[in-house]
């Protein structure tokens, strides 16, 4: 699937992610990072739960279920 129609698709999914919290440095922190890695980024997102609970509701949108 094109990168394009796929943030356009979770987009109109009504998907929304919450207001940045503490969490979200550490998790920009690591985005940014070229060394970081799932690892790294697991960690940071699992400080936040907003963002868990965001990230959870994306991977389980009907975007990313096969046909």
């Amino acid at each position: 699937m094109d990168h394009d129609l796929l943030v356009e698709a979770v987009l109109a999914s009504g998907v929304v992610l919450p207001a940045p919290g503490p969490g979200f440095l550490k998790l920009q922190t690591a985005a940014s990072d070229d060394d970081a890695g799932p690892r790294e980024l697991a960690q940071a997102v699992s400080q936040d739960p907003a963002i868990t609970g965001a990230l959870l509701r994306v991977a389980n949108s009907p975007v990313f279920r096969p046909r």
